[in-house]
C-alpha cells in the first residue's frame, strides 16, 4: 500500500514535469525549424501538451475536498462554515486501526469536509486517507495494530514540520509478548511523543482529572458555606455506605495466568481473609452481558485491583475505575506500578498498596484491623470529601481526538531529540525483574506446554 501511494505520488510530480519539459524543448524547436510543414506538427503537439497539463492540474484541484462544517467536540454539535470564512486548520492522519473500535473508522467525523474543534486555537481535520501523509501536520500509529511492513519510512519522507505520535494503553511486557517478532529498535527516533499509561506523556490514556474542592487544608476555616455543605454530604454518604458493608474483598476479573502473577498473591491472601472472584476466574457473569456481574459492590469494604504486569506507571482502569466510584466506596487494594507513581497521582490515603506489607499474612491483618475499626477505614474515604475526580470521555476513541489535534500544533523534534524507542518501552528497564524472567521464560509461544514442565510456571 505504502509503494503504491509512493509511486502515485511520483508519478503525478513526473508527468507534470515531463509535460512541461516536453513543452520547453517544443517551443524551441518551433522557433529553430524553418519547414513550414514541421512547423504545424510541432505546433500541434505543443497544444496536445498544453491540454494534457491543463487536464492534470484540474483533476488535482478537483480531488481538493473543502470543509462544510465544524464539529464542537465539548458539545458534540455540528455548525456550518461562513462561505467566506477562512482559517487554517491542522490534518491529522490515522495511519493505523485502534484494535477493531468501529468508532475509528466512521465518515462522519474522518473525513476532510468536517472541522474537529478542541478550542478556539486547535481545530483540526482528520482522515485515514494515506495518500495524505506529506501533508498531515501529524501522524498517529496505534502501537498494538501497528504492521512493520505498512510502516512509512519516515526518514525518507524529508518532512521537518511533522509530528508522529504513538499510542499505547500496553504495558511493555504484554505488547512483547503478543508481538515476538516486533523489532524495537526500527522505531527509535521515530516518533515525537507518546500518548501513553506513562506519568510523563503529554496526554495520559487512563488518568482521569483529579481536582481539590479547597485550595489546601489550612484554609478550612475560611470556606465558603456551599464548599461546607458539599464537604458534609460527602461525611454523610461516607457514613452511610459505611452501614452497608458486610464483606471484605471484592475482584472481577478474567484474565487468570498474568506476569504479575497476581492469582497466586490472591490464593496466599485468601488464606487470611475471605475474598469473593467474579468473573472468569472466580464466579460467572451474566452471559448475555460480559462485563455485568450479579454482585453488590456496596457490601464491600476492599477491592483488588491489581495489574497483569509490574511495570513504572502501569496504572489503569482497574484502578480508577474504583476510585471514581462515588455510588459503592471501596478502597482499592493495589498492585502494579511502585507506591511512589500511585502517590504522583492519586489522591492522599485514597488506597493501599501490597508492597508496603511483607506478606500477604500481614496485609491480611491489616484490612481486619480496618474493618474492625470503622473510624480507621473512614480514612480511607475522607479524601472525597476534599477531592473529587471527573473520568474523561468515556470512549477511548473519542478522548484521543483532542490529544492528537493539540499534538499537531506542536513544534516537531529533532532527529536527535525524539524518543529512544527502544530503552523507553523495555520490559527490563520499566518492568519488575519476576514479571520480565515470567516474560522471558514464556514469550516462545509455540513452546508454553514445555516451558510450564521445565519452571514449573503457567505462561499467559
Amino acid at each position: 500500500m505504502i509503494r503504491f501511494i509512493c509511486y502515485k505520488r511520483l508519478y503525478q510530480i513526473n508527468f507534470i514535469r515531463f509535460i512541461c519539459l516536453r513543452t520547453q524543448y517544443l517551443i524551441i524547436m518551433f522557433k529553430k525549424c524553418q519547414i513550414r510543414g514541421f512547423r504545424a506538427i510541432i505546433f500541434f503537439l505543443i497544444l496536445i501538451f498544453l491540454f494534457l497539463y491543463t487536464v492534470d492540474n484540474n483533476q488535482n484541484q478537483s480531488s481538493k475536498v473543502f470543509s462544510t462544517d465544524i464539529f464542537y467536540i465539548n458539545t458534540t454539535i455540528s455548525i456550518p462554515i461562513q462561505k467566506f470564512k477562512h482559517q487554517s486548520y491542522r490534518l491529522v492522519l490515522l495511519w493505523t486501526s485502534l484494535f477493531t473500535d468501529y468508532y475509528w473508522h466512521q465518515e462522519s467525523l474522518f473525513n476532510l469536509s468536517r472541522i474537529i474543534s478542541c478550542s478556539p486555537i486547535h481545530q483540526c481535520q482528520f482522515t485515514r486517507d494515506k495518500s495524505k501523509l506529506s501533508q498531515a501536520s501529524l501522524v498517529a500509529l496505534h502501537l498494538y495494530d501497528i504492521n512493520r511492513n505498512e510502516l512509512p519510512q519516515r526518514k525518507q519522507l524529508q518532512t521537518d514540520n511533522q509530528n508522529w505520535i504513538f499510542i499505547t494503553g500496553e504495558s511493555p511486557i504484554n505488547f512483547y509478548y503478543q508481538n515476538p517478532s516486533f523489532y524495537p529498535q526500527i522505531l527509535d527516533q521515530y516518533f515525537d511523543r507518546a500518548i501513553s499509561y506513562k506519568h510523563e506523556s503529554p496526554f495520559t490514556i487512563f488518568t482521569p482529572i483529579v481536582k481539590s474542592r479547597i485550595l489546601s487544608n489550612e484554609i478550612k476555616s475560611n470556606l465558603s458555606l456551599s464548599y461546607r455543605h458539599e464537604i458534609q454530604y460527602e461525611q454523610q454518604l461516607n457514613i452511610k455506605s459505611l452501614k452497608l458493608k458486610k464483606k471484605p474483598i471484592a475482584w472481577i476479573v478474567s484474565n487468570c495466568i498474568t506476569f504479575s502473577q497476581r492469582e497466586k498473591y490472591v490464593e496466599k491472601l485468601k488464606n487470611f481473609i475471605h475474598i469473593d472472584i467474579y468473573g472468569k476466574c472466580g464466579k460467572l457473569c451474566s452471559k448475555e452481558n460480559k462485563h455485568q456481574c450479579d454482585i453488590n459492590l456496596h457490601e464491600y469494604y476492599f477491592y483488588l485491583a491489581f495489574e497483569n504486569s509490574r511495570c513504572n506507571s502501569y496504572i489503569t482502569e482497574k484502578f480508577w475505575n474504583i476510585i471514581s466510584d462515588n455510588t459503592h466506596r471501596l478502597v482499592p487494594i493495589v498492585m502494579g506500578a511502585n507506591e511512589n507513581d500511585y502517590k504522583r497521582i492519586a489522591p492522599k490515603q485514597s488506597y493501599i498498596h501490597v508492597n508496603n506489607y511483607k506478606t500477604p499474612e500481614d496485609l491480611a491483618k491489616y484490612l481486619n484491623y480496618l474493618i474492625n475499626n470503622p473510624e480507621k477505614y473512614l480514612e480511607y474515604l475522607q479524601w472525597r470529601e476534599y477531592t473529587k475526580i471527573e473520568l474523561r470521555i468515556p470512549e477511548t476513541w473519542m478522548s484521543l481526538l483532542c490529544p492528537l489535534c493539540q499534538m499537531a500544533y506542536e513544534t516537531p523534534l529533532s532527529i536527535y531529540e525524539r524518543l529512544n524507542f527502544s530503552s523507553w518501552y523495555n520490559p527490563k528497564i520499566e518492568c519488575h525483574h519476576s514479571d520480565v524472567k515470567v516474560f522471558t521464560q514464556c514469550k516462545q509461544t509455540n513452546l508454553n506446554v514445555w516451558m510450564s514442565w521445565i519452571h514449573n510456571i503457567k505462561c499467559p
